[in-house]
């Protein structure tokens, strides 16, 4: 059970787990951790990755119990799975009462060209540009520093009275899923062969934030989840509580920047976009309406294709009236104005009139 108005965000990112082994000969490079963490034991934690790692792998990821408190320990666990090929791995339970902060884990996550030493000699061992996919569970998990921005985060809230007595689908989950591999591998693999034939018609998806560390997951694996329909799983990075709402609002006016033209556009108009991109022929505007959607979406905000959707849509924008914020080296806000023909948002560039004062 994902946490309440995440639930698309979190499904995103654990396909983006998916995809990304499938596409190992496209990226180049590092790609972020996945966290896992539930308000309570039982949730389906380790399912979640057991399932993801046979999908994309063919077997289970490699579990470890052993991940902080010791950097010297950790990379000689990161250099065993090296040298034994570990597809997948994940640091299993963590416990409550400890913070993901390591500067192995940092070097190891964001290093193309990650090396360690051989444990007892001087040889040294150097993990492959497409590493080893790494993951981490736990109750209540919390990470600190530079990890932080290197994690994304997937989050379970389970409200039943007894988890061990939730009702599932799949009561054995692991044998289901590698009875069924077949169709998953074919129905992943079909995914991206559409994402791969909308990209050679230029059909590309705009991301909203740039790639930062990670540019070949960004290409490839973060814009096949977009290119689905789903959110952009770049939104579940870690963020510190005190600049969450400032990171929305930020991906918010990117969004806006590329939908809205100079003279703005009637709320109600923009809602109806939106609702139509949902069916509608691919197209570079589709593609970044259907993005927008997403990350709505994952900000509680549903367009129904209903009457009231531009009433909503107003009032959620209307949330940010006054705020600014920089993207580009430039000072955006976005302003709500009333208009015989209804409400219209603009996106204005405030560092131009700051110049000419």
């Amino acid at each position: 059970v994902f946490k309440q108005g995440q639930e698309a965000l979190c499904v995103a990112v654990w396909l983006s787990a998916v995809f990304t082994p499938f596409l190992r000969q496209c990226v180049d490079g590092p790609r972020p951790m996945i966290v896992v963490s539930a308000n309570r034991a039982g949730g389906g934690k380790t399912k979640l990755v057991t399932a993801a790692a046979l999908i994309s792998d063919g077997r289970g990821a490699a579990m470890s119990g052993k991940m902080l408190g010791d950097d010297s320990e950790l990379e000689r666990i990161l250099g065993m799975h090296i040298e034994n090929n570990t597809q997948t791995l994940c640091f299993d339970n963590v416990p409550s009462d400890q913070v993901i902060a390591s500067p192995v884990l940092e070097s190891y996550i964001t290093s193309s060209d990650y090396t360690t030493r051989r444990i007892g000699t001087s040889a040294r061992i150097k993990s492959a540009s497409f590493g080893m996919s790494l993951w981490a569970t736990g109750n209540a998990v919390e990470s600190a520093g530079d990890m932080q921005p290197r994690i994304l985060r997937i989050e379970i809230e389970d409200t039943s009275p007894d988890p061990a007595k939730r009702v599932v689908e799949q009561t054995e989950l692991e044998d289901y899923v590698k009875r069924e591999r077949p169709r998953f591998v074919h129905a992943a693999l079909t995914l991206l062969s559409g994402f791969f034939a909308a990209k050679r018609r230029h059909h590309d998806v705009k991301l909203t934030t740039p790639p930062g560390r990670f540019p070949g997951w960004s290409e490839f694996p973060r814009k096949a989840v977009v290119w689905c329909g789903l959110p952009d799983p770049a939104l579940a990075f870690e963020k510190s509580r005190n600049n969450s709402k400032a990171s929305g609002f930020e991906i918010l006016v990117q969004h806006l920047i590329n939908l809205i033209p100079p003279e703005g556009q009637f709320v109600g108009n923009l809602a109806g976009e939106l609702f139509r991109s949902q069916n509608a022929k691919d197209s570079e505007r589709v593609l970044a309406l259907r993005s927008f959607d997403a990350f709505l979406a994952s900000e509680g905000m549903e367009i129904t294709g209903k009457r009231g959707d531009g009433s909503k849509l107003g009032k959620y924008l209307g949330r940010y009236r006054n705020d600014v914020c920089t993207v580009g080296g430039k000072q955006w806000q976005i302003t709500v104005e009333k208009q015989a023909s209804g409400n219209a948002v603009r996106v204005l560039d405030r560092s131009v009139a700051a110049a000419k004062v």
